[in-house]
């Protein structure tokens, strides 16, 4: 037993000296820290300094090729770092972001590893950031005497430093076999007259995440993902379009489907849109709804998931408001929001279920908080939030769950996997057979019954 502890001690102490020969090795983290520690020194006379600083990268790169009816429409190969630059004047309790004028500073930095290039791009975007800063630090204190709020929270929580810096580097794309896959399965849609329009893209994306604070965090992890999008649209009898879509996501191309797969999937697709030109039009409905398979997973994530976060409206000026979407679950904290056999459980630190990766897990989030798994429904009630470093009432702490850019110099909180357990689960024949008895109940016609949901939206940006 102590030879395999001692072994176990050795690859642990090999591997903490290989990621720190690697961050030692790592030119654009290297500029990053040291840029930070001569950024820590920035202030104007008589002016706030900073007490916050915040460099994060996006160091891409990515390919995509889209195809249709067995030609390629377009292809492109791209490498890219993408800043994020943060600098918070004044306190904890009062700075400049949560404000209507508040943002990050952004722009683009050299994808060559030159010490001092990036090192100079960084000081002119970390100086106009400061700048910035402070001009809204003055707006915003104006501002705010202007009303009164008694139970004004803190602009930002406090939370350890987070140091996990894991191996990066990027492998090259065989561009060759994905240009003739989408090609070859674009063709499939040739054989269906009634698809008017179809496409096959692919979008292959290799992403490592880099942030250092003035807190002492230094994070470099992966932020891999790959796609697969194929989509038809037709023209019904009564001239509205029908559109159906199949979309793959993995975190490394080598867990896309292969040829075969896509094939029957873009069969799959073109059969519906040709029945759906054939279909008579749609009545309004109310009555028994089935959501089955992938559409009950969606429209949790859409109905329960996307209000878990609740997003703080920033103070604003006069003549100058910032609508902001609120959370249909604010304030019913510790409140029955589903049934009492249901409970949830949000858990980013899972990478696989049944044997399938998961893109919902994360190392650490984009505040340099590292996450663990919630318990967000127990039993029916809602027990907590997704919360960031900006503080919102009833959560006043981070739980890790900044995964998003967010408006006004803050992060957005975002769900990442999302299990749904129940303890007295129905077995899918019996929901059928209860729907059915549903619809006989009502004297409808018939009921709805709901496979898939447009959810995340598969519309072009």
């Amino acid at each position: 037993m102590k030879t395999i502890l001692r072994w176990v001690a050795a690859g642990a102490c090999a591997a903490s000296i290989l990621c720190a020969a690697q961050a030692k090795d790592d030119v654009l983290l290297r500029a990053m820290s040291e840029e930070l520690e001569r950024a820590k020194t920035l202030q104007f006379p008589n002016l706030a300094s900073p007490y916050y600083i915040e460099y994060a990268v996006d160091d891409a790169i990515s390919f995509s090729v889209n195809a249709s009816l067995g030609g390629i429409v377009s292809q492109r190969s791209a490498r890219f770092r993408a800043p994020r630059i943060l600098v918070r004047v004044g306190t904890h309790a009062l700075d400049n972001t949560n404000f209507i004028l508040s943002d990050t500073a952004g722009g683009a930095l050299p994808i060559d590893d030159q010490l001092l290039a990036l090192r100079h791009s960084l000081w002119l975007a970390t100086d106009a950031a400061y700048k910035n800063a402070v001009d809204v630090f003055a707006r915003k204190r104006a501002a705010i005497t202007n009303f009164v709020n008694p139970e004004r929270l803190d602009d930002f929580s406090k939370a350890p430093p987070a140091v996990k810096v894991l191996p990066a580097g990027f492998r090259k794309f065989d561009e060759n076999l994905w240009v003739n896959r989408a090609r070859a399965v674009s063709t499939v849609f040739a054989a269906y007259p009634k698809v008017l329009s179809s496409s096959v893209e692919i979008e292959l994306g290799q992403s490592f995440a880099y942030m250092v604070n003035s807190e002492g965090s230094k994070v470099r992890v992966p932020d891999h993902l790959s796609y697969i999008r194929i989509r038809a649209a037709g023209l019904a009898g009564d001239g509205s379009v029908v559109r159906d879509v199949a979309l793959f996501q993995a975190a490394v191309p080598e867990q896309l489907p292969g040829e075969t797969e896509l094939r029957s999937a873009a069969v799959r697709v073109a059969e519906n849109v040709t029945a759906l030109t054939a279909a008579e039009p749609g009545e309004s409905y109310a009555g028994p709804v089935l959501f089955d398979g992938a559409a009950a997973a969606q429209l949790f994530a859409q109905l329960l998931g996307r209000n878990l976060a609740v997003p703080r409206a920033p103070v604003s000026v006069p003549g100058r408001p910032a609508p902001v979407l609120e959370s249909e679950l604010a304030g019913r904290l510790h409140a029955r929001i589903l049934p009492e056999h249901f409970s949830v459980v949000d858990d980013p630190t899972l990478k696989e279920w049944k044997g399938r990766p998961l893109l919902g897990h994360y190392e650490v989030d984009l505040e340099g908080v590292i996450p663990a798994p919630l318990r967000v429904v127990e039993r029916g009630n809602l027990e907590a939030f997704l919360l960031t470093r900006q503080p919102v009432r009833g959560g006043e702490t981070s739980n890790g769950r900044a995964r998003l850019p967010g408006p006004f110099g803050a992060k957005a909180a975002a769900i990442s996997n999302l299990i749904v357990t129940s303890s007295a689960p129905t077995p899918a024949a019996e929901m059928r057979r209860r729907l059915l008895e549903l619809v006989e109940k009502r004297q409808r016609k018939y009921g709805l019954l709901v496979r898939k949901l447009d959810f995340p939206s598969t519309a072009s940006l």
